[in-house]
């Protein structure tokens, strides 16, 4: 039997090339495509509920949000008036932040909560700047009516009092720093010392007027 060299054989050993076997996941791109569509069609659907979620919440804070401003019995814009506007925007949004806070725990993972804050922004921002611009308006004519009140509670002051010139002169001390403090709260602080003289000549009118009056219900007459 012939006998093939070792140099011969080790060559053809050396030589010999397996079978190519091509790679599986060329066999497999038909189920990793639909693998890829079935995950793009569940992050779809998860995506779609996060935003149902987070826009039922928002839709419910539009509803919180106009309870607080206008309804009869506790909306912020009828129960603080006057004097009692002060701070409305600050306890205002207190509330909502707290009722917000509320809905976020009700939500069910962080893109929600995140979804419903981007939401919610721009309501909260409305609610601040009407809270604001009530506030304004109701201190505005408060401080008015108390202005028009100090006033008037002068001047008759100064008709019950015309004898007495302490009296006179205290009720003269609180005119002026009423007409100060409203005229300083308006930048008109040029204004003061003409007001004061208008309002000095009113207040002794007053008192003259209240004079006169005393005078001719003690004589029996009518002072007309």
């Amino acid at each position: 039997m012939p006998v093939v060299p070792i140099s011969q054989r080790t060559q053809q050993a050396q030589g010999y090339q397996p079978a190519s076997i091509k790679p599986v996941a060329l066999h497999l791109s038909p189920v990793t495509d639909g693998a890829k569509q079935a995950a793009q069609v569940w992050q779809k659907t998860i995506d779609d509920a996060d935003n149902a979620a987070a826009y039922q919440a928002a839709t419910s804070a539009q509803s919180t949000l106009n309870a607080m401003l206008w309804d009869k019995d506790t909306g912020l814009l009828n129960t603080r008036r006057g004097e009692k506007a002060i701070g409305v925007a600050d306890d205002g949004l207190k509330q909502f932040d707290a009722w917000a806070q509320q809905e976020r725990g009700r939500l069910k993972n962080p893109r929600q909560v995140e979804l419903f804050d981007k939401l919610l922004a721009a309501p909260r921002d409305g609610f601040q700047r009407q809270l604001l611009q009530h506030q304004s308006r109701e201190f505005e004519a408060w401080q008015g009516e108390t202005y028009k009140n100090a006033i008037q509670t002068a001047n008759d002051g100064a008709g019950l009092n015309y004898g007495d010139d302490n009296a006179l002169d205290s009720g003269l001390i609180g005119l002026h720093g009423a007409i100060a403090t409203r005229l300083q709260s308006h930048g008109a602080t040029n204004l003061i010392g003409d007001e004061i003289k208008r309002a000095t000549g009113d207040y002794y009118a007053s008192a003259v007027i209240g004079a006169m009056a005393s005078k001719f219900r003690n004589s029996g007459q009518t002072c007309v």
